[in-house]
């Protein structure tokens, strides 16, 4: 998305006219490295001890699948923190 930004804050501060800059919105989606990375963490948790976050089924004792449900119902507590490029930070 372009927006037009004014210069020094307001449209008589700068003489040319808006300077169009790229604003990129970001979603609350995580990207499929994002979530390769919480499972992942979340996983290796999980084999180390960590107790489950959800009720696991019967026979279900892979570390991964375990997180994989925890990530499709949404109780992972791990955040995402997207560095963007004029040292500005995002937590998703």
């Amino acid at each position: 998305m372009i927006l037009p930004a004014w210069g020094a804050g307001d449209p008589g501060s700068n003489p040319g006219g808006p300077i169009l800059l790229l604003v990129f919105i970001m979603t609350e989606k995580y990207t499929k490295y994002e979530i390769a990375r919480i499972i992942g963490a979340r996983a290796l948790q999980i084999a180390m001890g960590a107790p489950p976050l959800i009720k696991v089924p019967n026979g279900l004792i892979d570390p991964i699948d375990i997180a994989m449900k925890e990530f499709e119902k949404g109780v992972i507590p791990i955040t995402v923190r997207r560095r963007l490029p004029p040292k500005k930070e995002v937590i998703v």
